[in-house]
């Protein structure tokens, strides 16, 4: 509906169907066609004629795969120890898509500020960004090609296959030497009825039957839902400075090597709790810190 005309009437445009693609990858001649296609349809099959198609440029960042587990909240839990490298705390692991070769992690949650209500993720260029790429500011591509950003690189993601295995291997290995403790204090023959020895023994193997039981489940999902890269896209690269050697004052001369990149909220999942760092069930937390301006940051 467009705005009232001088005279005070309202006037209706035509139902607008708008298609997104990929400004460097589609021709003129193909949107056209494309949208004659699309017209010629709705002519035919359902008589619908007052009706536009219009393309435009899109970027967009994937919403697929499975979410970022909440930091596990008590010692108790039977995952604490292999999870963190998929949790929404501090400390992600992340790679690239252009190359799961590299491995890093992501430093800080930035709140991106304006009017803007997104999540950035700071760290290093080098992780962001391959290096054979030239040493120039890089920013979002055009055209939705972008550079996206994956929890876990390839040798992280087997890496932490293999700590779930391991875990399970000692978890099995506790549960078989709890039952043949178990067994030998009934045979024994001087065996002296201790309840709260007893019991302690049996909490302990029902706490090691459901760390074992958690684990294999943990396992199975990984490997079902997160091995895709696809599946493992975090967000995509924002904003990234040339790495620069000697920066600061004469007195200072530190290296900048630092980039940006927006995160998929949904991929936080429901328990991001912010800047947060996980010690083991104990929790240090910060702000997130507003990211002002993209033409100066910082």
């Amino acid at each position: 509906m467009s705005p009232s005309g001088d005279d005070g009437r309202t006037f209706v445009s035509p139902v607008t169907i708008w298609i997104g693609v990929c400004v460097e990858s589609t021709a003129a001649t193909v949107a056209h066609d494309a949208a004659m296609d699309i017209l010629k349809f709705l002519s035919d099959s359902y008589e619908i004629t007052d009706i536009d198609v219009d393309f435009r440029g899109s970027t967009y960042v994937r919403t697929v795969g499975p979410e970022l587990l909440p930091p596990p909240r008590s010692k108790f839990d039977p995952l604490l120890a292999v999870t963190p490298p998929i949790t929404s705390a501090l400390g992600v692991h992340i790679s690239t898509k252009d190359d799961v070769q590299t491995q890093g992690t992501m430093a800080l949650y930035l709140a991106e500020g304006g009017e803007k209500d997104g999540i950035l993720g700071l760290s290093c260029r080098h992780v962001l960004v391959p290096s054979s790429e030239p040493n120039v500011p890089i920013g979002a591509r055009d055209g939705g090609l972008s550079r996206d950003i994956l929890v876990l690189g390839k040798v992280a993601f087997n890496n932490f296959l293999e700590s779930i295995k391991l875990d399970i291997h000692v978890a099995e290995s506790k549960i078989r030497g709890l039952i043949e403790a178990q067994t030998r204090r009934k045979a024994a023959a001087n065996h002296v009825v201790d309840a709260a020895k007893d019991k302690a023994l049996q909490i302990e193997l029902k706490r090691s039957e459901e760390k074992e039981k958690a684990l294999h489940t943990l396992l199975d999902t990984i490997e079902k839902d997160w091995r895709a890269r696809d599946r493992r896209v975090l967000g995509s690269v924002l904003f990234a400075p040339p790495i620069t050697l000697g920066a600061g004052s004469s007195n200072e001369m530190y290296t900048e090597d630092w980039g940006v990149f927006r995160i998929d909220r949904e991929k936080l999942g429901p328990g991001f709790q912010g800047n947060v760092l996980d010690l083991a069930s104990t929790f240090v937390c910060f702000i997130i810190i507003p990211f002002l301006s993209l033409s100066k940051p910082f």
